[in-house]
């Protein structure tokens, strides 16, 4: 019987450790990726404000929203977009206003990429304090016009809405919750509040007020006032 050569031996015994290895090294894979915990909230901020101050914005973590969140599962080679609204100022601006980004962003919260930037507000000599965000909209007070809310659908930014109320409520603060946009403050020290309805323009304010939207184009959210 013919011997096998003896070069033969270290390539076998190596082609089988490098299978062993590869085996192993799968089976680590997956189980890494399935013991995966949800992305946080608080890192994908951290990320995103990292990214942001290397492209010149001053920015805090808390004024950051990633709209409509991260999903919950995802592939590891995935992207993800998102429209991400923050508050912050450029580079040598001292100014805070309502921004835009659309952002690709990995599962673990981690900015991949930036396809757009829009300046939502262009509030150049006033501080933008407040802002409520929604998956698809963005809602705030004026900071320096009393009685005006702004309101900007977030799928196109061109699409905006001025809420005008009056008289004008003091430390106006607004929300979105189910399909509404909230704006509470009080008037002669007395508390009040406004609603829109964001799927029909619907107003109901609290007595003693009056609210009515304006658009620059023919607005979708036309609704008649109610009081209660």
């Amino acid at each position: 019987m013919r011997n096998p050569s003896i070069w033969t031996r270290p390539l076998a015994r190596i082609l089988r450790l490098w299978g062993i290895a590869c085996a192993v090294g799968a089976v680590g894979l997956m189980a890494a990726y399935f013991s995966a915990s949800p992305p946080a909230l608080g890192h994908t901020r951290r990320h995103i404000a990292r990214h942001l101050r290397e492209r010149g914005f001053s920015v805090l973590e808390q004024d950051i929203i990633v709209a409509g969140g991260l999903p919950r599962q995802g592939a590891w080679f995935s992207r993800i977009h998102r429209p991400v609204v923050f508050l912050g100022a450029e580079r040598f601006s001292r100014r805070t206003d309502v921004w835009l980004a659309r952002m690709e962003l990995s599962p673990g919260g981690v900015p991949l990429a930036i396809r757009e930037m829009r300046n939502l507000s262009s509030t150049h000599l006033v501080n933008e304090r407040h802002a409520a965000v929604s998956e698809r909209w963005v809602f705030w007070p004026s900071p320096h016009v009393p009685g005006l809310a702004h309101l900007v659908w977030l799928p196109d930014p061109d699409r905006r809405f001025r809420l005008r109320i009056t008289p004008a409520p003091s430390e106006p603060v607004t929300t979105i919750e189910e399909g509404r946009a909230r704006l509470v403050g009080a008037v002669a020290g007395k508390p009040v509040w406004v609603l829109v309805d964001l799927g029909t323009g619907g107003i109901e304010t609290s007595p003693g007020l009056t609210g009515h939207l304006e658009s620059d184009e023919a607005p979708p959210l036309a609704g008649v006032v109610k009081v209660r």
